[in-house]
């Protein structure tokens, strides 16, 4: 007859550990879990549209500028401690144009009043030799728009020596006709 083998309480916990044992030899799958879903970005409101920018388009002087007739008024000349200017002022009495030299740093201004001009005008100046137009900049107490010129820019000579007069368009007025009479060349000359 065979023996009956009972199982104590203590072989059936090392039957346990065995099994444990043996199941850290076996190699774990080749197949690993999916990897977690990267966690989706937060959503921000879109960005905002570029900012518009409103063109205003300089008033064109007219092809045949030279025989525009002279805006009526007159030129006056100021000399001061830090320079000299020009100022055209009309029949009324108003100021339309001024030419001013620093002469700390050698440099001419020209430029007007801004009342009534858009936020970033233009100006264009024609002479019997030269064209340029620019961009003005307003002044620290906005009442003016100035373009900056080097004193020894040959620019300035062509206004001072126009034959008759010049043109200033500026965006936004009326373009203006001013004669080149000396006191252009006086401010210029004091830049140099």
């Amino acid at each position: 007859m065979r023996p009956v083998l009972t199982r104590s309480p203590f072989s059936a916990a090392l039957a346990g550990l065995a099994c444990m044992a043996l199941s850290a030899c076996i190699p774990a799958s080749s197949e690993q879990a999916p990897a977690p879903s990267p966690a989706p970005a937060p959503v921000s409101a879109p960005p905002p549209p570029p900012p518009t920018i409103s063109v205003v388009p300089i008033l064109p002087l007219p092809d045949d500028w030279a025989e525009q007739p002279r805006t009526a008024g007159d030129w006056t000349y100021v000399r001061n401690e830090g320079g000299s200017g020009a100022r055209f002022i009309d029949d009324s009495g108003a100021t339309l144009l001024v030419i001013g030299c620093y002469t700390d740093t050698r440099r001419v201004l020209i430029g007007r009043p801004a009342q009534g001009l858009p936020e970033a005008p233009r100006m264009d100046i024609r002479t019997e030799t030269a064209q340029r137009a620019a961009n003005l900049t307003r002044g620290q107490d906005g009442a003016s728009v100035t373009w900056a010129f080097e004193g020894s820019d040959r620019f300035l000579d062509a206004i001072a020596f126009s034959r008759g007069h010049f043109a200033v368009g500026v965006t936004g007025a009326a373009p203006i006709y001013p004669p080149a009479y000396p006191e252009i060349t006086r401010v210029i000359e004091d830049c140099r």
